[in-house]
């Protein structure tokens, strides 16, 4: 199946307000990472990269001058501004695009980060390669994302279970695949981890993508069936009547160099 951008504008426009609810997203230790490892200053301008419901970047809000949350759906944005309101943020605002494309200047931020996102892009090199260009000079990107272990087996399970599960997956990359991307992009990585997990329960999982019925069924029995490799690369277990898993995640900041 060829990567659409459609794809994930419809999914996430249907989602929307589930991801409102999401603990994978509103909270958890990469949310924290983010923060503690973003260098932030009070004059500082922020760029949140695949925004979704504006939860990095109202983690961010109360560390910088402003924040931008980015996101390809007006549905996810809506969402946002909704939460946005209820915290009474004022230092943030939102912009509808393209992760691939940013409608920015060269050098606009201080600090570019994108949290649980770029396994839907389409090109997570245009990526790297735009959030290189609008960060500044001595300036930082953080990239937070589900991972793949780096097994050929394994890492294809992961991948089209995802895609299976909802149809705006791309791919996941490993640790390795990021760093190297860092590097091509010269941004010197300052920190590296793929220490944190993203637990999931099943059910859950399943009905924040909207996933068809006969697919969760297919995917129910995927995971109970799964190779010993890969049930032990994901922790996948049966406790109380449900499926616990968790996806490894891959976490890198680094810093633009001078051209």
């Amino acid at each position: 199946m060829e990567p659409d951008i459609n794809r994930a504008r419809e999914q996430y426009s249907r989602q929307a307000e589930y991801y409102t609810r999401s603990t994978a997203h509103s909270a958890g230790e990469t949310l924290g990472l983010v923060v503690e490892w973003a260098q932030s200053r009070p004059d500082h301008k922020a760029l949140d990269i695949a925004t979704g419901t504006g939860f990095t970047a109202f983690a961010l809000a109360p560390r910088v001058a402003y924040v931008v949350g980015y996101d390809l759906t007006a549905e996810m944005l809506g969402q946002a501004k909704i939460i946005r309101s209820q915290r009474g943020l004022t230092n943030v605002g939102f912009v509808q695009g393209v992760a691939e494309t940013l409608p920015f200047g060269d050098g606009s931020f201080d600090i570019v980060v994108c949290r649980t996102a770029p396994h839907h892009f389409q090109s997570i090199d245009s990526f790297m390669a735009e959030s290189r260009r609008v960060v500044k000079s001595g300036g930082q990107v953080i990239v937070v994302d589900t991972s793949v272990p780096g097994d050929p087996v394994v890492d294809e399970w992961q991948n089209m279970v995802e895609l299976m599960r909802d149809p705006s997956h791309v791919k996941n990359l490993s640790i390795d695949q990021w760093q190297a991307l860092f590097k091509k992009h010269r941004l010197e990585i300052d920190n590296s981890s793929k220490a944190y997990r993203t637990p999931l329960e099943f059910w859950d999982w399943v009905e924040r993508s909207g996933t068809a019925s006969d697919t969760v069924k297919e995917l129910h029995n995927m995971f109970l069936g799964a190779l010993p490799a890969v049930k032990d690369a994901f922790h996948i277990e049966e406790r109380d009547g449900k499926i616990h898993f968790s996806w490894v995640v891959a976490a890198l900041s680094g810093r633009k160099l001078e051209d």
